[in-house]
């Protein structure tokens, strides 16, 4: 749940995607690395 509260912190656009792949597929190595990328992308304000 690391991205998910990264995104959070972040005020990320795209939270709730992110916390919803990280929910239903976090047990991949793959997509956990992707939503950890994913959620340093974009808006910081």
């Amino acid at each position: 749940m690391l991205p998910t509260f990264i995104a959070l912190v972040r005020k990320h656009p795209n939270v709730i995607i992110i916390g919803l792949l990280n929910f239903f597929l976090g047990w991949s190595v793959i997509c956990w690395f992707v939503c950890l990328i994913w959620c340093f992308i974009g808006s910081k304000s």
